[in-house]
Formats: structure tokens, C-alpha cells, sequence
């Protein structure tokens, strides 16, 4: 009998087509191979039911599948959902082989074969905003689906709409989160990656890890899968061009960053896009240095003087709230107005949801920025005029 199809339901991330796949949670990779090109939207799952994941491109909604830790041509062809679709993984029907789920903000239309034509199964569940996981949660044999708002998780055993069978907190909220079966007791559960230190978790619940590994770059995609159909998932990178940018930890420009005020005042924000990053920039008017900041992961972007969540509620599954030591726009009184949009949602980001400015008291100011999901991002200060650049890695 095979076991359980490990699919860990998301988009593996990166670029380039070069891929390193490790059947223990230490050391080098067993696996070492080239598929696909680097453009490409890449999956992993078991896509034969032989108890072995192994990789999938897409294109469009076109998804090229094969079966083995080799190159060459696809083994299967696919078309579902539409081009913008966000696709997920997972043995839906517990027959030992992962199919295709697209997600439509809270609805998801899951297919329990690899073809084309309607979905099998569609229900609700969430919130348009929520980051999704996939994972057999119970070790009944199929996948299910959990939310992750922060630090804490919604965990349904069901694909059904109605409320989760369990909620539990584990990690930081800025951590980077993987699904496996760490341990081969058939049961999913989480790990925490900290640049290229995981921390995995045997069971779902708070408390420390049960074990730590080391492996690939802090740069890498990682990615789950089992490998060598031991019934234990292990990890996997894809490595492209795309140079390691950013952490998720909290950053600023000195211990006490905010009692370096400026005098240069808001200006305008833009946003942009690159091959590896997503961009938003704040620039500002005047003579004076650089201000002080500091910037974090938040589980919720707060109003500064009540501590609620600033209303309406930010875009995105993961939040960055930024503090500098300027004037926002038009104080003090007599300087110039904000010139630009105070609140960007872009079209067509991969990461980036929303940019917004949210106030500013007494000479300190701060931006809320809304994310896909967790990501390494940077912060940097241009001069000539003043600007703030934030950076999102998405390579």
C-alpha cells in the first residue's frame, strides 16, 4: 500500500529550474535536478499515487507533471482553472494521489482527478485575506485546509464551509510556515523556517519544537515533499538567479531609532515591481537627514492611539508596520501638502496587496504595508530627494 500523498498545497515560489531534494531533514540533498524553465510556477505532489512526490510547472492554466526526480518532457498535461487562478495541492479524496484546488478568494473549487471540466467539490471557508495551507490534519488519508492570521492557525478536517475543529498559536508572526508529516505518524503538522534554520513540530500545538534542521540558503524557495516514499516528508529548494534580499525579522536604523527626527516631510508613495522584488517608495520633501525608523511583522496594523486595527481592515495575509521620524504630509504648518495617493492596492502584484499611510503625531509617522504572506523584505534610505524604499522579496 502507498501512503499518504504529502502535497503541502501551495505555490513552490522563486525562479529558475534548478531543484535540490533532501530525504532526511539534515544534510545534502539526495536529489539534485533541472525541470522546466526558470519562469515557470512550480508545485509538488504525488501525481501517480506511487507514495513519492515529485514536481509540476505551470503556465497559464496549463500544468506539466512528472513523475520523477528526472528531467525531460512532462509526464502529464493538464488544463484547469483560469491563467490568475491561486492554485493549491492536495489528495482531496484520499485516494493516494494529489489533484488540483483554484481559490477564488474564499471559494474553492477542488478537482479529484488531473483534468480538465468542472470542479468536484466547491465550499467556502476563511476569509478572502487568509493565508491557506493544506494538510491531512487528522491522518484520515485526505487533505483539508488551515488559515493562518499571524501567529494563529484555523484548522478544518473537512473541505466544507463552517467553523475550525481547532485554533492554535505557534511561531512568530513574521515566520515563514511549512506543512509536513515530520515524523511519518500520517498526521500533518507545522514547521517555522528562520532563514535556513527550520524548527519543525510533531504535533499541532504551541509549545517548543521537536526538532531543529539546517539546510539549503536563506535565498532559497523551499518547498515539502516525500521524496524516497519513506512515508516522512523532508525538504526541497528551487534555486534561480534571484540573490537572497531581506529577512523577516524586525529591523531599524539604531537602538533608539525614533529620537532621530527629521525635517524633510511626506511627499508622495509609489509602488513597482522587479524579476525579484516588489517595491514600494516613500519620498519627501525638504532639506534635512535621513529619518529614524523601525519596521516589524504585525499580526494586525493597529491605530496608534486606541490599539484597534485601523479601519477599513488591511489587504493581505501578512503585515509590515513601519515607524520614521518625519512629518507624514503638511506639517508643521506651512509645508507643503502630500502630492500622491495616501493608499495603493496595485493590480496584478505578486506579493504586495496594499501600501498605506496611516498618520502622524508629534514628528513621528508610520506606513502599513499588506502582503500575500510572510516575506524577506529590506528597507533602505536614498538621498536627493529623501526616500524610503521598501523592498519585497519575491524570487
Amino acid at each position: 500500500m502507498t501512503g499518504t500523498a504529502h502535497a503541502k498545497g501551495g505555490e513552490i515560489g522563486g525562479s529558475g529550474r534548478e531543484y535540490f531534494l533532501n530525504d532526511a531533514l539534515s544534510g545534502t540533498a539526495n536529489h539534485h535536478l533541472f525541470f522546466g524553465r526558470p519562469g515557470d510556477r512550480a508545485y509538488s505532489g504525488d501525481w501517480d499515487g506511487d507514495g513519492v512526490d515529485s514536481l509540476a510547472v505551470r503556465r497559464g492554466n496549463q500544468y506539466y507533471l512528472h513523475d520523477s526526480h528526472s528531467g525531460g518532457p512532462a509526464d502529464h498535461t493538464v488544463a484547469y482553472g483560469r491563467a490568475d487562478d491561486e492554485v493549491l495541492v492536495g489528495d482531496w479524496d484520499g485516494d493516494g494521489m494529489d489533484t488540483l484546488a483554484v481559490r477564488r478568494g474564499n471559494l474553492y473549487l477542488v478537482s479529484n482527478s488531473l483534468s480538465g471540466g468542472s470542479a468536484d467539490h466547491t465550499f467556502a471557508y476563511g476569509t478572502a485575506n487568509d493565508v491557506t495551507l493544506v494538510g491531512d490534519w487528522d491522518g484520515d488519508g485526505m487533505d483539508s485546509l488551515a488559515v493562518r492570521r499571524g501567529n494563529h492557525y484555523y484548522v478544518s478536517n473537512a473541505t466544507s464551509s463552517g467553523p475550525a475543529e481547532h485554533v492554535l498559536a505557534y511561531g512568530h508572526v513574521s515566520d515563514r510556515v511549512l506543512v509536513g508529516d515530520w515524523d511519518g505518524d500520517s498526521d500533518d503538522s507545522l514547521a517555522v523556517r528562520r532563514g535556513a534554520l527550520y524548527l519543525f513540530k510533531d504535533t499541532l500545538g504551541g509549545g517548543p519544537a521537536d526538532r531543529q534542521a539546517v539546510f539549503g540558503r536563506e535565498g532559497d524557495a523551499v518547498f515539502v515533499g516525500d521524496w524516497d516514499g519513506d512515508t516522512v516528508d523532508t525538504l526541497g529548494v528551487r534555486r534561480g538567479t534571484c540573490p537572497a534580499l531581506g529577512t523577516t525579522s524586525n529591523q531599524a536604523s539604531g537602538s533608539n531609532p525614533l529620537r532621530n527626527l527629521s525635517t524633510v516631510t511626506g511627499d508622495s508613495m509609489r509602488v513597482g515591481s522587479a524579476a525579484c522584488y516588489e517595491r514600494v517608495v516613500l519620498e519627501f520633501n525638504g532639506a534635512g537627514p535621513v529619518p529614524g525608523w523601525q519596521a516589524a511583522y504585525v499580526d494586525l496594523v493597529r491605530n496608534e492611539e486606541t490599539g484597534e486595527g485601523v479601519h477599513p481592515p488591511f489587504t493581505g495575509g501578512a503585515f509590515i508596520h513601519i515607524h520614521y521620524a518625519a512629518w507624514e504630509t503638511g506639517e508643521p504648518a506651512g509645508e507643503p501638502p502630500f502630492s500622491g495617493p495616501r493608499r495603493i492596492v496595485p493590480d496584478g502584484f505578486r506579493a504586495l496587496r496594499e501600501a498605506r499611510l496611516l498618520g502622524g503625531f508629534e514628528g513621528i509617522s508610520d506606513i502599513g504595508i499588506g502582503l500575500d504572506q510572510v516575506r524577506p523584505y529590506r528597507v533602505t534610505w536614498l538621498r536627493d530627494p529623501v526616500r524610503m524604499v521598501v523592498d519585497i522579496y519575491t524570487g
